[in-house]
């Protein structure tokens, strides 16, 4: 069974506190943001939690208090997923869903989650034989970094599972770059992929005066584009989304269409669901992480966004 995406579009916090959901799922991470909405939120009804967890440094202080936040407030201890793992939550959905049904409603709070994680989420949901409509709910809590944004150690640039797209090398290509804080990695992924035409996108102002910070630390890529950079808002998965498909869509059928989103989850998530609706895009990301984890607190908004796959 295959669905289409059919339906991207914000949603206020009233909607997401007045729907009763099958399954809600959280990431206990290494920042204190990752506590921010379910927090905030009082739900009306969750049939089942499920918080996912990485790995290693179990012990580092956000991290303790994140787990033992979770366990308090919905009684459940982390699932320890790899970051960088192919299909690391699709199982554990197929497993609590085994018999068929007609809807499913799933809320996610990808704040402090890898995005390998959320499109494998996005393919469960475009893939699996679980109900005919499933909708998902995204939850995104605007962050605020404190210093200088770490170091990111840089193994391959890879497409993401199920975002592969379809790449002709008769072809020409075209790359657009979602930028962030780092501004080390986009010139590498540059280099290595070498498109024959180059844009990008940023982040309107955030809670940090994004939009000024992200494009002076990004002007050697900046100066190597073929057009100006296009922001985006923060806070607005439905705009970005719809954004992100018209930068796209001119090229669509005569070029490789790559996006490349190394800025926050929210355009992450935008070119996720933009490659969801054309197996001609694919998106990639950067395998790797951070040299050290980093706290990011929680900043004053939060956004959410309804997609359905029927």
């Amino acid at each position: 069974m295959t669905r289409q995406l059919t339906r991207v579009e914000d949603i206020d916090r009233g909607v997401v506190i007045s729907r009763a959901y099958d399954v809600a799922i959280f990431a206990s991470g290494y920042e204190s943001r990752a506590r921010a909405i379910a927090r905030r939120l009082r739900f009306q009804s969750i049939g089942q939690i499920i918080t996912l967890g990485f790995p290693d440094q179990l012990t580092l202080h956000q991290r303790v208090e994140n787990d033992a936040f979770f366990a308090d407030r919905f009684e459940t201890e982390p699932i320890l997923v790899d970051g960088n793992s192919a299909c690391p939550v699709s199982g554990i959905l197929s497993e609590r869903f085994a018999a068929p049904q007609e809807h499913l409603r799933i809320f996610v709070d990808i704040s402090s989650m890898s995005r390998v994680w959320y499109a494998d989420i996005l393919n469960w949901a475009k893939y699996a034989s679980a109900a005919n409509r499933i909708e998902i709910d995204f939850a995104y809590a605007s962050g605020e970094y404190v210093g200088s944004y770490p170091t990111r150690a840089v193994s391959q640039t890879i497409a993401l599972l199920g975002f592969e797209g379809r790449a002709d090398p008769n072809v020409e290509s075209v790359a657009l770059f979602g930028l962030g804080y780092d501004p080390i990695t986009p010139p590498s992924v540059l280099e290595d992929l070498q498109p024959d035409w180059k844009y990008a996108f940023v982040a309107g102002e955030g809670d940090d005066g994004g939009v000024a910070r992200t494009l002076k630390l990004n002007k050697a890529i900046l100066d190597e584009l073929d057009g100006p950079p296009v922001i985006l808002p923060l806070m607005s998965i439905q705009q970005s989304y719809r954004t992100v498909g018209e930068m796209v869509a001119p090229h669509v059928g005569l070029r490789n269409c790559i996006i490349v989103p190394l800025g926050p989850k929210s355009h992450v998530l935008a070119s996720l669901l933009v490659a969801s609706r054309s197996e001609a895009v694919s998106c990639l990301y950067v395998k790797g992480g951070l040299n050290e984890p980093i706290d990011v607190r929680e900043g004053r908004s939060m956004t959410f966004c309804s997609v359905l796959f029927e």
